[in-house]
């Protein structure tokens, strides 16, 4: 177990009225599948970039492994099998098989103590019993073993992305940023990645299906308006908490709003009682005593005038703005109830 620890992180853009992130603190497990939830425009795909170190920030975050993004560009040559350009993308594989025949030609010594280094180094990454490997999870995904002695060009889209997949958590030591991996995938295509990302550990998984992410993730991290939530369970799990934390809002939202109405038609009140008191001064007998006490209600009046219009700004500032997406899960799990 090894944990990405995101420290103070803090990022807007050049010209932004607010920043996308302020000083945010998350420790997160490495082997988690963990999707990462949010409107659009909240910052998903900038969080991506800037654990990849992409863009400037300021914060801190440490990370013990290094991080691949899906989905990634390709570089294959016209008719290059597709098992060789998965190989490239893991490793150097071809580049190293030919230095070790270049060292055992030379069959010095020194050449030979440069090809046990390359060996080690060699199976340390699976080398040779990666292409068995592959064609098994290529199968996992739905692909047949032998797509993968095909020309990688020739394969569709959706093969390919299977393919890459596969080979991204076939490398060592590595935390996968994936987003949106059911682009251009049938309905048995989607269910064949989301059983295959089940089985693996240590990605964040950003999707806008969220049957996927329910069958996929242990972990949801979500940027919400005004927070942000790291929450143990699925897309249906965090839903129904937000659900039941949106009720209460509301709920509580609503005696706010009663209070402060209750409150600003007594401050109305009292002002009208002192505006009475100084119009009774005409035709009084005794103009000095009335405006003395007209005086004294309107000091009064302003003195509660005060204390309310600061608990009506208090109050104010315990009104939630709550987030659409969640009054609409909110809505949605009442009628769900009906």
């Amino acid at each position: 177990m090894a944990m990405l620890q995101i420290s103070r992180l803090t990022f807007g853009y050049e010209g932004g009225v607010e920043n996308i992130f302020e000083n945010v603190n998350l420790i997160l497990d490495t082997t988690w599948r963990l999707g990462l939830i949010g409107r659009n425009g909240k910052g998903k795909t900038t969080f991506l970039k800037l654990l990849m170190g992409e863009m400037a920030y300021q914060g801190q975050i440490d990370a013990p492994v290094s991080f691949d993004y899906f989905p990634f560009e390709v570089h294959a040559a016209p008719g290059q099998p597709a098992l060789e350009v998965m190989r490239q993308v893991i490793a150097p594989y071809a580049k190293m098989e030919r230095e070790m025949q270049a060292c055992l030609e030379d069959g010095g010594e020194q050449a030979m103590e440069a090809y046990g280094a390359l060996l080690t180094r060699y199976m340390a990454l699976d080398g040779y019993t990666l292409p068995d490997t592959l064609r098994v999870e290529a199968a996992k995904l739905g692909v047949k073993p032998e797509a993968l002695e095909r020309p990688f060009n020739t394969l569709s889209h959706g093969e390919q992305m299977k393919l890459e997949l596969a080979a991204l958590f076939q490398k060592k030591n590595r935390f996968l940023l994936i987003d949106e991996p059911t682009n251009h995938l049938d309905g048995d295509g989607r269910e064949k990645v989301a059983r295959y990302l089940k089985g693996k550990t240590g990605f964040i998984l950003v999707s806008h299906d969220r049957h996927f992410l329910d069958q996929t993730i242990d972990h949801v991290l979500v940027l919400g308006r005004k927070d942000i939530v790291l929450q143990q369970g699925n897309y249906s799990t965090w839903q129904a908490d937000k659900a039941l934390q949106d009720q209460a809002q509301l709920s509580r939202n609503e005696k706010l709003k009663k209070d402060i109405g209750a409150l600003a038609a007594s401050a109305r009140r009292t002002a009208g009682w002192s505006d009475a008191v100084e119009r009774s001064k005409t035709g009084a007998a005794d103009k000095g005593y009335v405006g003395h006490q007209a005086a004294k209600m309107m000091k009064r009046a302003k003195a509660i005038e005060a204390r309310r219009e600061k608990a009506i700004e208090e109050k104010k500032g315990l009104l939630q703005n709550l987030d659409e997406c969640s009054c609409t899960v909110r809505k949605q799990a009442t009628e769900n109830k009906r």
